[in-house]
């Protein structure tokens, strides 16, 4: 095993739970939805490894994989962007609200930010945070209702609060 795979070892250990489930329930919470699982308890390695997992093998719900009957643009207003996994991985307005709560990026490569060179806790959790704000924001209501995009402002708003929610949830340290 060469020296990254051993780093992503270190870091990414058993799960149970998915950061999903917590970006819904934020999402449900704000918009006034009861749920019953607002009160989980997740450890933060468990939620960064499901997301690096969900990350390696495409497994984001945006609307281009999901084949849904619109297919959306950027959630978060990038012109001319399909709602893709790929573009979200360099999605600068995404990533913008990332590093605002995480602290800045030492590279914005696509191999530095899923993990796979030169992992750390840190670009985990900025991975898990950009999964779970994209998620929150995709099934909120005020962001998309019935397939139309609400404005980029809105979403960004929305994408800044779910981000708060989602690290106080965490117990993930803002810098």
């Amino acid at each position: 095993m060469n020296q990254s795979g051993k780093g992503v070892a270190k870091v990414i250990k058993s799960s149970a739970w998915d950061l999903m489930d917590v970006a819904v329930n934020v999402a449900k919470i704000r918009s006034g939805v009861k749920s019953s699982h607002i009160r989980i308890k997740i450890n933060n390695v468990q939620v960064n490894r499901i997301c690096w997992i969900k990350t390696i093998i495409g497994g984001w719900t945006t609307s281009t994989r999901m084949h849904e009957q619109v297919s959306l643009n950027c959630i978060f207003g990038c012109c001319e962007c399909i709602d893709c996994m790929n573009h979200y991985l360099i999605c600068p307005v995404l990533w913008s609200i990332v590093t605002d709560l995480i602290g800045g990026e030492d590279s914005i490569q696509v191999s530095e930010r899923v993990c796979i060179q030169n992992p750390s806790t840190v670009k985990f959790q900025r991975l898990a945070l950009a999964h779970g704000i994209y998620h929150a924001c995709k099934n909120d209501f005020h962001c998309i209702g019935n397939s139309v995009l609400a404005a980029p402002r809105t979403v960004q708003r929305r994408g800044k609060e779910f981000a708060r929610e989602i690290l106080y949830r965490l117990g993930a340290v803002m810098s």
